[in-house]
């Protein structure tokens, strides 16, 4: 049942337990920041879309009112995108910011960059690794021998993502997109036969997919090598994992309480064991 109610600061609309904003509903604050999503006591607590006035909007989840898990932050008159990990309202773990002059993955501490990180250059579409501490880079070297088509990918994942949240936006939200995504489009394709961890080779394809999903989620360089316990997600290297802020795994916020490294090795068999 969908309920009303006024407040000194706004209006409430949808589920309420017991008197109190409780399930999925709409609030409207006198500013005219809107916030549609999941309610707990009274309370922003689950998945949500929270917007401004100025067209800035974060989509993602909450805790207790608070950002926290997995969220996209848009900022129109900024320029920039992010996507990835919230903690305590503040960008805190791995994440992709796509600003006016690149795009950036890696780690952040404090909405600041802080660890390593890895950075594609809007003007020249070089690829440069980097080190952060406390929002200033330490260390930064030119990568001369990167997979374009992994950088492709990773432009197109957050354009999905921006036109995914446009849609949301129903009042008409304008946002010019970054020239790093635009430039997205130079990117070359990589044509040439692909090395497999065997040091086999493919001819037939543009690109060896099992090798691509098989590179850690955060780095997007080394291999996926660490089983999370108790989520069991086998999504990053040991590397990355030793170097996040919080003791929770990426992908399901879910507490670590303990790792496991292992190998995996891509083949091209693709023969079955025979059994109906």
């Amino acid at each position: 049942m969908m309920n009303r109610i006024r407040f000194t600061n706004g209006r409430y609309k949808g589920e309420m337990t017991n008197g109190k904003m409780h399930g999925h509903g709409k609030y409207i604050f006198n500013s005219q920041a809107t916030y549609v999503g999941e309610f707990e006591n009274e309370m922003f607590h689950g998945y949500g879309i929270y917007s401004w006035p100025s067209g800035k909007i974060y989509v993602g989840h909450y805790c207790q009112n608070i950002r926290s898990g997995m969220g996209i932050l848009i900022i129109p008159g900024h320029g920039s995108i992010y996507s990835g990990e919230w903690d305590t309202d503040k960008r805190n773990g791995c994440g992709i910011e796509v600003a006016s002059d690149g795009v950036f993955w890696g780690l952040w501490k404090e909405n600041v960059r802080h660890g390593l990180g890895h950075f594609l250059s809007a003007e020249d579409l070089s690829l440069w690794q980097q080190h952060w501490n406390a929002g200033e880079m330490t260390s930064s070297m030119l990568l001369t021998k990167s997979d374009r088509s992994v950088i492709a990918d990773l432009v197109t994942t957050v354009m999905s993502t921006f036109d995914t949240i446009c849609k949301v936006r129903r009042s008409g939200l304008t946002f010019s997109l970054p020239a790093a995504v635009q430039a997205s489009n130079r990117l070359p394709v990589n044509t040439s036969p692909t090395k497999h961890h065997d040091n086999s080779t493919e001819a037939d394809t543009t690109d060896c997919c099992l090798c691509k999903i098989m590179r850690c989620g955060i780095c997007f360089a080394r291999p996926r090598n660490c089983v999370l316990l108790p989520c069991t997600h086998l999504l990053y290297c040991s590397q990355c994992i030793e170097q996040l802020q919080s003791n929770s795994c990426p992908a399901c916020r879910s507490p670590i309480s303990g790792k496991l490294v292992c190998l995996l090795v891509a083949t091209t068999d693709d023969k079955t064991d025979g059994a109906s």
